[in-house]
């Protein structure tokens, strides 16, 4: 298993544990790639104007598999969207303590024929009741957003005669 990006996945998601713990109040969802607006901006008010020496305290941490995707967040719940051996794996996790809230994964045999990580590189797209991803070899999922539960499932590569693109299908 190529393992190049996995420090940057764990970084990823402590740096997403330190920002919930930067924020006294309810912070604001970031239900897809780029945030609510998906202009990369935030509103969120709140936030600390420097960090104190030794940096914040961390609230949680939590390692997951290889990937490109950056968690989504909608109603305390923290999307993530890793890869482990075969299995692409969607896990929603509470927002303020990593608890498990639930886990969907499903087989894959995509190979970075480059030699990087195989995936996936999408972000999750959150709705008020779905989650949905786009995995590395072109696996399109919708699930519940409170139960993990999959609406459908399509294999778009195969189902549109989708040719691999440079990182895959779904990138």
């Amino acid at each position: 298993v190529n393992r190049i990006a996995e420090p940057h996945r764990v970084l990823l998601l402590t740096v997403a544990g330190l920002a919930l713990g930067l924020v006294r109040v309810e912070a604001a969802d970031w239900p897809q790639l780029l945030g609510p607006h998906a202009d990369g901006t935030s509103t969120e008010t709140g936030l600390l104007a420097a960090w104190p020496n030794g940096g914040p305290e961390v609230v949680w941490k939590k390692k997951i598999g290889t990937g490109y995707s950056a968690p989504s967040i909608r109603d305390s719940r923290l999307i993530v969207f890793h890869r482990i051996g075969n299995e692409e794996i969607v896990e929603a996790l509470d927002a303020k303590t990593a608890k498990p809230l639930w886990k969907h994964a499903y087989s894959t045999h995509y190979r970075d024929p480059f030699g990087y990580n195989n995936g996936p590189r999408c972000t999750p797209l959150l709705t008020m009741s779905h989650c949905f991803t786009f995995g590395a070899e072109g696996a399109l999922l919708c699930l519940d957003i409170k139960t993990g539960k999959p609406a459908w499932h399509r294999k778009t590569a195969e189902e549109f005669q989708v040719p691999e693109a440079f990182f895959g299908i779904g990138a």
